[in-house]
């Protein structure tokens, strides 16, 4: 299916908007994403670096007090008053829920000081048993104290209360402290935002405190998250880049503290990081769908000025090549579709001239063709004249002398001679009936055709006659074979019905060779077919090749260029045939001859009774 000019300049304008809209989007959305991706990595880095360093902080505040308690212990002058004013010492801070000292004496730890915030414990709903049991769980002990030097592990009791426990060692390795916290300081934190996720985890990937108090109190691991893993096994203290989570792609950050071998991770989703980017993007789409409705809506309506105009001058062309030469299309404007009109107008008017020109040449052609045909009849009337024309000059002169010898000799004529004269002059009458005969049928074929009138005529007549105009051409080259049948008459003209069968015999005629005289055969057939009066024309010379068939009836077309022929004789034979609503077929072969048939209605009862 093809589309029109409108439709395809439509369809070029619509591709080459939307492509550049599209490629305009594509790459500014791509730059907006890979600009704002940039932002937050840094933000996120930074972020992750700042919270670290306030928790960092924040544990360095609080071990270096627990370090100076674990120091009193040794200073006797202030050992009695550790149970009355340590919790003076973290001030209004209520990080602090239960505090342990632990002493190396000999070969193993013994637990020299304890004391419990008993209203924040009551506010945890545990006790200092749950404590016990957390520390036992959470593998905390003196030993490992010492070994790790700073501790701080995830002690939370399931069910009810989160809390971490923070244990550090004396520089000499002979006193252990175990406090146990109130994670909500370190929460606030890490809850500073509701677009980040931010958990503080340790070496093992355990949480530690996150704005899931939930997750803290279930001690999840986090060592299998991806942002997670990259924090722990990264070579760097610091790190950003996108990486997967349970609720899909993320941009997380990572910065390690230098207390307890901690991380914080930051995480944000990267749908909502983009969303402001994606809500651009969708804006810039809407306002770029727009203005492709916009510009195929303009498109439309020029398309459509451009193609009314082309349609017109299809329509006119269509009118010019159904024979409406000299139509003429209405010019406006001074662009290229009306130089084209003017071009179009121009060559109408140069068509309906030259067509003028060309039915008056053509007029001339048929009437040269005529001529040429009359110039072949004449040859063959003066061979039918000549005899006539001799009997008549015997028969004059025999009458003359007998006249003259008569009148001489002033004596009568006996009856034998009466005899002689009457035979004279029946050949005399003879010879010039034949002259008129023949001077009539030269005047029919001389005649205008302008005027024609149309009447049944016998086709075996006008056999008959064309044969006799064509015998020179006939006679001394062919053998000619009647084989007439009864057929109605036809409606024609007879003059140019005997044209169409004249011009038919002389070519069968021409188309045989003279030095096969008796081989050659010309067989004239009339036969009736399915109400049709069928005249045949047939030679057994060489016949035609296809190429000459398929142009046997168009103008100008020969296969007589040596004789002069003007290829217009088959062609107006075809016309005068189907004027009178017949047809002429023919088939012919090379080395077997050809065979022309016309075909004309014949003239029923109803026919011979018309108007």
């Amino acid at each position: 299916m093809r589309l029109s000019i409108r439709y395809q300049v439509l369809a070029v304008i619509s591709i080459l908007v939307i492509a550049s809209v599209g490629t305009y989007v594509v790459v500014a959305t791509d730059y907006i994403i890979r600009d704002k991706l940039a932002y937050i990595y840094d933000l996120n880095a930074s972020l992750a670096h700042t919270r670290a360093q306030e928790i960092e902080a924040a544990l360095e505040t609080l071990t270096g007090k627990l370090r100076f308690i674990a120091a009193a212990q040794y200073d006797e002058a202030r050992t009695d008053k550790l149970h009355g004013g340590i919790w003076p010492l973290f001030g209004t801070s209520t990080e602090v829920a239960a505090l342990e000292i632990w002493e190396r004496r000999e070969s193993r730890f013994v637990q020299t000081f304890q004391v419990t915030r008993e209203p924040l414990l009551a506010q945890l709903e545990i006790n200092a048993a749950d404590l016990v049991l957390a520390h036992r769980q959470a593998g905390i002990t003196p030993e490992v104290v010492v070994a790790e030097g700073v501790l701080l592990r995830n002690t939370s009791v399931a069910t009810r209360a989160a809390v971490l426990t923070l244990a550090l060692a004396s520089d000499d390795g002979r006193g252990v402290l175990i406090a146990d916290l109130d994670p909500s300081a370190l929460v606030r934190l890490l809850d500073s935002s509701e677009l980040y996720r931010t958990f503080l985890v340790d070496a093992r990937g355990q949480l530690l405190a996150s704005a899931d108090r939930q997750q803290m109190i279930g001690k999840a691991s986090l060592a299998d998250r991806p942002s997670v893993h990259s924090a722990l096994r990264s070579a760097t203290a610091r790190g950003v880049g996108d990486q997967e989570s349970p609720d899909g792609p993320v941009v997380a950050a990572f910065a390690r503290l230098s207390v307890g071998r901690l991380a914080v991770v930051t995480e944000i989703p990267r749908a909502r990081a983009l969303l402001a980017a994606d809500e651009l993007r969708h804006r810039s789409l809407l306002l770029c769908l727009l203005a492709v409705a916009l510009t195929i809506l303009a498109a439309v309506f020029f398309s459509r000025r451009v193609a009314r105009r082309l349609d017109q001058l299809r329509q006119a062309a269509t009118k010019l090549g159904a024979g409406e030469l000299g139509h003429q299309v209405e010019v406006g404007g001074g662009d290229e579709i009306a130089a084209l009109t003017r071009t179009f107008n121009e060559m109408s008017t140069k068509l309906a001239t030259r067509d003028t020109d060309l039915q008056h040449a053509y007029a001339q052609l048929q009437q040269a063709d005529r001529m040429a045909l009359l110039g072949t009849v004449t040859a063959g009337v003066a061979h039918e004249i000549k005899n006539p024309v001799a009997y008549a000059t015997l028969a004059y002169d025999y009458v003359k002398e007998f006249v003259a010898a008569a009148r001489r000799a002033n004596a009568t004529v006996p009856g034998a001679d009466l005899q002689a004269v009457e035979e004279a002059l029946a050949d005399l009458g003879q010879g010039l009936g034949r002259i008129k005969a023949v001077s009539e049928e030269l005047g029919q074929m001389s005649r205008s055709q302008h005027d024609v009138k149309l009447a049944p005529v016998s086709v075996t007549e006008l056999l008959d006659k064309a044969l006799k105009m064509a015998a020179h051409q006939v006679v001394g080259r062919a053998r000619v074979v009647r084989e007439f049948g009864d057929v109605p008459p036809v409606r024609a003209n007879g003059t140019r019905l005997g044209q169409v069968f004249l011009n038919l015999i002389v070519n069968a005629a021409q188309a045989l060779q003279a030095e096969r005289l008796h081989q050659n055969e010309i067989r004239l057939r009339t036969f009736t077919a399915d109400g049709m009066v069928v005249v045949e024309v047939a030679d057994n010379g060489p016949g035609l090749t296809p190429e000459a068939s398929a142009n046997l009836f168009r103008e100008f077309f020969t296969t007589k260029q040596k004789s002069g022929g003007t290829g217009l004789g088959l062609p107006i034979s075809r016309q005068i045939v189907e004027e009178l609503d017949g047809r002429i077929e023919v088939d012919t072969a090379v080395g077997a001859g050809a065979t022309f048939r016309v075909l004309l209605p014949a003239v029923t009862t109803t026919t011979a009774r018309g108007p």
